[in-house]
């Protein structure tokens, strides 16, 4: 089953500094960017790798319409009205209501994006994945082939990706992932 993804500007960043960055077209049939995300790019190697990718088709502009907009500040309102989570900004929000439109999946490392799905509930169906979820995807997947169905190779993926980028994944939540991971590897 393939995907489609809209991404924001925090996520496009860090993800054109990991040396698999392509594989994303593997995993995702198209993603999707806002004209305000394209606009606040304002990182050269992510332009360049936007832009190509644009121009392949791999990655598709949408426009922002009047209805977005205001249910995108309906949203940041709800936001700030919910007590267990950050606040969302403008571009975040965007890429929610474009997200549960068009059933897309979030791509963002926002932390307010990735809480409102959990506590807002008419965002509850929206699927909001970091790259600690891509990676993941891509490893259950077999878009990137683990060396043994070790912990410590499936740990190696991450790390590159944190060496590359240098993001750094919470040592509870990549425990985690790795633990899942390793449980679904070993069963095949």
């Amino acid at each position: 089953m393939r995907l489609e993804g809209i991404a924001d500007t925090c996520f496009l960043v860090d993800w054109v500094h990991y040396r698999n960055r392509d594989k994303l077209f593997e995993l995702f049939d198209r993603i999707f960017i806002t004209e305000g995300v394209l606009k606040e790019i304002g990182h050269e190697p992510t332009i360049s790798w936007v832009s190509s990718k644009l121009a392949e088709g791999k990655i598709a502009l949408l426009t922002e319409s009047p209805s977005v907009s205001s249910e995108a500040y309906t949203l940041m309102s709800l936001s700030r009205g919910e007590p267990r989570m950050r606040d969302l900004d403008y571009p975040e929000a965007v890429c929610l209501v474009l997200g549960k439109m068009l059933r897309a999946i979030v791509l963002t490392e926002n932390r307010a994006a990735v809480m409102a799905p959990f506590f807002l509930e008419p965002y509850s169906g929206v699927i909001v994945w970091r790259s600690l979820e891509v990676l993941r995807e891509f490893i259950l997947r077999g878009y990137i082939v683990l060396e043994h169905k070790t912990e410590e190779s499936i740990r190696r993926v991450f790390e590159e990706y944190m060496s590359d980028t240098r993001h750094l994944f919470s040592t509870t939540e990549l425990n985690s992932v790795v633990r899942a991971i390793l449980k679904c590897v070993r069963r095949r």
